[in-house]
């Protein structure tokens, strides 16, 4: 067999026959029709926690179907599957025989599972810091290189509650050729359909770096169809729906998710529905006007790339995300309220801040992982077991908190409970990990085993004129650190802080907590010694009237009410005017269709401002609870709530910009 190029080359019969197997095992890929094509992206959005715990979902859903994936994939050569939370991935491979590792692979390397994203979790983009999000890309990723030698180049996001800027960044700077968006508010997608420009080029304002980014048009999941219908009707509807979204972008090629949180537990049966409609479309296209095929990620994103079409560029993030679904009312037809979407009851703003707690914990851990990273670089030499159990304790449940539903505050009890558990366990190993390993470097020479702890109260309990405790600070920063750590302390017990040349720290005790002044050199260690002293009476300042603290800096004013009335810096040219009032909040009941804690939407927070209540007595109870030379704390009570105001000595060479004409400016 001969066949020739347009350029009339000649093609060898092993290469026309490899082409025309290939044509035939593929045949919408080859063909030279002209009719769009529907790209039906099989998946399942699996959330690293949400309504259950992580174990709980992987052994009563994710198991199966990973397992009911491979078995369908086989059944069909033209079937795709792509998956994205790399965390279940790795514990169905840890579980898996050496027959199902060996049919992973070759479906990857035949193409029909494709990995995408690469993340240990699909991480959220507005709680979450660039370290965090970098530790759980890393471990995704290095999973991926170490077991299948893949390595990912579409990031899929289609789930987190708004988009930020950074992640152009990020991913262009990972290498990444797309990436995939869903939730950007309501009335921008709206407008991307108009102008198709649901596809562009997202370019990044801390470099010159852009990347090829696709916004779902409608949400990730499957095409609902309606009841009682037959399958020349699905066809047909299914059909309509792919004709319209085609409208709304610049290529032939349009992508359709096929698939929805936690689908495909049968994915033999729902492959199985979805190819009857398949094989109806394609073997009557002319008729219908299209074709339809299963593809991966890269299969699309390599059509709509070679397309020749020049796409739109625009900056920019998609933060607050505001949302008309989930709802059934007039709030969503376009006409209800100032919204062109709906009204304000849809900013997901409320997860920037629920669950407070759970979110300093989480930033407390990375602090902890941090440090660990460190003092283990100085120590390889030691190969302890145990240190590396707890280095990877601690990445594994860094990133798990990275997840959407995790760090944001919004997942419901029983996950809540687990990420708590998880971090308490993480940082209990990660602290004693670190403490082994500074001892052993800063001990090496000595002939007596030393313990570190983080546990001050349990240490400094046990401390008497005859002896003296070591304090070993690190700075896990890549820059010099002069800043204050405080150590909590036992009750009755006050110290003596000293350094390496027992020359006396200064330090302050307020409250049961002693603060230091420390200086240590980036990525370094310093030791001091605390001894025991006697105890200064600590006299707090009550029954105020008009007064100031300053720490030569700084300097806050207070009125004869008590009343925070301004600030003023030498670097600041003058005075500002501050007005101080508290203020108690009642959230206004979302329409979203469930609440999440106690009653309390965590997704979104709008007050009910008819019932807004100023707190704020004529004069406030107010009480200087530190006044220098490290600290100066004033505290005021409104309601038994305390709310404290601090300056610190370390802010002393601080540059204050002068704020703005009519903005407001209030040193924390």
């Amino acid at each position: 067999v001969t066949l020739t190029t347009p350029k009339q080359r000649p093609i060898s019969a092993v290469m026309a026959l490899t082409f025309l197997a290939l044509c035939f095992g593929a045949t919408l890929l080859c063909s030279t029709s002209s009719l769009p094509v529907v790209h039906l992206l099989p998946h399942s959005h699996c959330d690293a926690g949400y309504r259950k715990s992580f174990d709980d979902y992987y052994h009563s859903e994710v198991q199966y179907i990973l397992d009911s994936m491979l078995v369908a994939l086989q059944q069909r050569p033209d079937r795709r599957f792509v998956w994205e939370e790399v965390s279940y991935f790795s514990v169905w491979w840890g579980q898996a025989s050496q027959e199902e590792r060996q049919l992973v692979t070759t479906l990857v390397e035949k193409g029909q599972l494709e990995f995408i994203g690469g993340g240990w979790v699909m991480h959220d983009e507005a709680d979450t810091s660039v370290y965090a999000t970098l530790n759980q890309m890393t471990l995704g990723l290095k999973f991926l290189n170490e077991t299948l030698n893949v390595r990912p180049r579409h990031e899929w996001h289609i789930d987190p509650f708004g988009h930020s800027i950074f992640m152009a960044e990020l991913y262009s700077l990972l290498g990444y050729t797309s990436i995939i968006l869903n939730r950007v508010p309501d009335s921008v997608k709206q407008q991307m359909r108009a102008e198709k420009s649901l596809e562009f080029m997202w370019q990044s304002p801390f470099s010159e770096k852009e990347i090829f980014t696709h916004v779902l048009d409608m949400h990730y999941s499957t095409i609902e169809f309606p009841p009682a219908i037959n399958l020349e009707e699905k066809a047909a509807f299914f059909v309509g729906i792919c004709k319209e979204k085609l409208s709304w972008y610049k290529t032939d090629h349009v992508l359709v998710p096929f698939g929805n949180d936690f689908a495909f537990q049968n994915a033999s049966l729902d492959f199985a529905s979805m190819d009857e409609i398949v094989d109806v479309i394609n073997n009557n296209s002319t008729a219908y006007g299209l074709t339809i095929r299963y593809s991966t990620l890269s299969e699309y994103m390599d059509a709509v790339l070679s397309a020749g079409v020049t796409f739109p560029s625009r900056g920019g993030d998609f933060l607050p995300y505001l949302a008309c679904s989930p709802c059934g009312s007039v709030q969503c037809d376009g006409t209800y309220g100032n919204s062109p979407c709906g009204t304000t009851d849809a900013f997901w703003s409320g997860f920037y801040t629920s669950k407070p707690a759970q979110k300093l914990l989480s930033r407390v851990q990375d602090a902890s992982l941090r440090a660990l990273e460190m003092v283990r670089a100085l120590s390889l030499f030691l190969g302890n077991a145990n240190v590396e159990e707890a280095l990877v304790l601690a990445k594994n449940t860094s990133a798990i908190m990275q997840h959407h539903d995790a760090i944001t505050g919004t997942s419901f009890t029983e996950s809540y409970n687990d990420y708590n558990v998880r971090l308490g366990k993480a940082l209990t190993a990660g602290d004693k990990a670190t403490s082994f390993i500074k001892a052993a470097i800063l001990c090496s020479a000595s002939p007596v085993t030393y313990t570190l702890s983080s546990d001050s109260v349990s240490i400094l309990s046990g401390l008497t004129e005859a002896n003296i405790a070591v304090m070993v600070v690190q700075n896990p920063l890549s820059h010099d650190m002069l800043s204050y750590v405080s150590v909590q302390l036992p009750q009755d017990v006050c110290v003596q802080v000293l350094d390496a040349r027992m020359t006396t720290v200064e330090s302050q005790v307020v409250g049961s907590m002693v603060y230091v002044l420390v200086e240590v050199s980036a990525g370094g260690m310093e030791v001091y010694y605390l001894k025991k002293t006697s105890c200064e009476e600590q006299k707090p300042i009550r029954d105020l009237a008009q007064f100031s603290i300053t720490n030569g800096a700084i300097e806050l004013n207070f009125n004869a009410t008590n009343h925070l009335v301004g600030w003023s810096s030498p670097a600041s040219n003058g005075s500002h005017s501050v007005e101080q009032e508290y203020i108690q909040y009642v959230e206004r009941k979302s329409f979203l269709d469930f609440n999440v804690c106690d009653g309390t939407n965590v997704y979104t927070y709008v007050p009910q401002l008819e019932d807004t209540l100023v707190l704020t007595p004529k004069k406030l109870p107010t009480t200087i609870t530190a006044n220098g030379p490290l600290i100066w704390e004033v505290t005021q009570t409104v309601n038994s709530v305390s709310s404290s105001m601090h300056l610190r000595s370390d802010w002393l060479e601080l540059v204050l910009p002068s704020p703005p004409p009519g903005d407001i400016l209030v040193p924390q």
